[in-house]
């Protein structure tokens, strides 16, 4: 599951987990943290929030420090600050330590919403409960980036030589190191950014001295396509290898989306190139950048063949993205092109009226009516609650405007409403003469004997008879000594009466 979730596999980490409850294996802790995390990673935190619940109120075991850190962490990430302190606030009556990368992440929060006063009243909350010193370095970025929202560089600079002077008591890291690098470059001190990353990256002593990470690396290709030195940015993002880190998807993304902006595809397609050889998989947003590029570019065949890799490969485009291929293609006249990919996707997408409405209104001005008209049927045959009466009456304006006769989609509605009405009564008659086959069938295989019907005593009197004369004339026969043991006892139907027979005539 953990590694389904570093591969933002989020649909196949919850079937994962549904076979692994349906086998009966207990989850954990650590299981519900990465459900957790993948929930708030979809941006769905109103469902995160409702498994914790769960965890609280039914599960063995209390949630870790790690749970609040996710969960505060992705509210923070969507903008529910508010919702994220009063979990601080639960945390802390749990009786859990004061975590500094908790009150990181809800200091960054308030940075975000520009409160500056939130930053402040947070760092001097945790120093409080920490005995008035804060010793890990991951609180003093977003320390820096408050007295940057209040003007006060000074003060913002010292906080940045107190944490990584020489004789420093304060504990720095990777993730600390980055929250200095994001404050320095946002607000026009860049320079001294280039400066920490390169002490940085010759600091890092991997295992034991860990100064860089991914997010290092991440943080400097923002810096330098924010100062507009994108080959810069390019350089640095290859110099990941060198310190054992590999790009993940969306440090991809993020350069080739900085880069398509300015028109440098052919550098973005290259990183694309590039990603398989790293490990990482181009996803729906990788593809959606690529398509958008080359339709500014005028390049609308390479558009559809990268939405075409994308449906292939097993993503799932959204509409959006189906929308603006289908836009781009209509805009340089390959309606066919649009058509196409329209029949692929009408299926696999939920279209709206003005998905409709596009690609129909595309059709009618380029004569093909009948195409628009076979989309209405097929609206109708499929899922008649998708033909809408504003679709319907937008399809009968157009057939207006062409010249055709708008009771067309009423014959279509029609048609499909007798075809029913014709199916349902032979589905009717197919079931009346099932059931009379069936009648039939089972009154033939039981046996008259168990009615008591005229017939059938009159059959039964006739069998008595016969026996009655079979006795009779067995019994005639054994008297002239013809008959033996064996034929007296198949002759006989009364057992009393072969016993009888039997003495007299020994």
């Amino acid at each position: 599951m953990a590694a389904l979730l570093r591969q933002s596999r989020y649909s196949d980490l919850l079937s994962l987990h549904r076979f692994i409850t349906q086998a009966g294996v207990a989850a954990n802790v650590v299981t519900h943290n990465l459900l957790i995390n993948a929930y708030c990673d979809c941006r769905k935190t109103d469902t995160a929030l409702e498994h914790y619940k769960q965890l609280i109120n039914d599960a063995p075991f209390n949630p870790s420090p790690t749970t609040y850190r996710i969960l505060i962490k992705g509210l923070v990430d969507n903008n529910k600050v508010e919702r994220a302190l009063e979990l601080k606030e639960e945390m802390l009556s749990k009786g859990f330590a004061p975590d500094p990368i908790v009150y990181n992440y809800l200091m960054l929060g308030c940075v975000k919403n520009s409160n500056a006063d939130g930053v402040f009243d947070l760092y001097n909350e945790l120093k409080e409960k920490l005995g008035g010193f804060v010793s890990n370095g991951v609180v003093y970025g977003a320390l820096m980036q408050g007295y940057f929202l209040r003007e006060m560089e000074k003060e913002a600079m010292e906080i940045y030589a107190d944490a990584v002077g020489e004789n420093s008591k304060i504990k720095m890291g990777a993730v600390a190191f980055n929250h200095l690098l994001d404050a320095l470059s946002k607000n026009g001190k860049f320079d001294e950014a280039l400066r920490l990353f390169d002490r940085m990256m010759a600091e890092h002593e991997p295992p034991h001295h860990l100064t860089v990470n991914l997010g290092s690396f991440n943080v400097m290709v923002e810096g330098f396509c924010a100062q507009g030195r994108f080959n810069d940015a390019i350089q640095v993002f290859r110099k990941m290898g060198e310190k054992r880190c590999s790009p993940d998807t969306p440090s991809y993304n993020n350069l080739i989306e900085q880069l398509c902006k300015e028109d440098m595809l052919a550098e973005s397609e290259q990183l694309y190139g590039d990603m398989g050889d790293s490990g990482a998989s181009p996803d729906e947003y990788t593809y959606g950048l690529l398509m958008d590029a080359c339709f500014k570019v005028g390049r609308a065949d390479d558009a559809a063949g990268y939405f075409k890799k994308m449906v292939d490969s097993g993503l799932r485009p959204n509409l959006a993205v189906y929308n603006r291929l289908v836009d781009g293609l209509v805009k340089v006249g390959k309606i066919d092109e649009a058509k196409s990919f329209f029949d692929m996707m009408v299926m696999k997408l939920k279209m709206d009226d003005d998905t409709y409405k596009f690609m129909m209104k595309a059709l009618f001005e380029n004569g093909k009516s009948d195409d628009v008209l076979k989309i209405a049927s097929n609206l109708v045959r499929e899922d008649g609650g998708d033909f809408s009466e504003e679709l319907k009456q937008f399809v009968k304006e157009e057939l207006r405007k062409v010249g055709r006769e708008e009771e067309e989609v009423d014959r279509i509605i029609e048609d499909w409403e007798k075809e029913k009405a014709e199916a349902l009564a032979k589905e009717a008659a197919a079931a009346e003469a099932a059931k009379a086959s069936a009648k039939a069938a089972v009154a033939s295989l039981l046996p008259s004997k168990l009615f008591g019907s005229k017939e059938n005593g009159t059959e039964s009197n006739s069998t008595d008879e016969k026996v009655k004369d079979g006795e009779e004339e067995g019994v005639e026969q054994g008297s002239e000594g013809v008959g033996s043991k064996e034929n007296e006892t198949i002759s006989v139907t009364s057992p009393d009466e072969v016993v009888k027979d039997g003495k007299e005539k020994w």
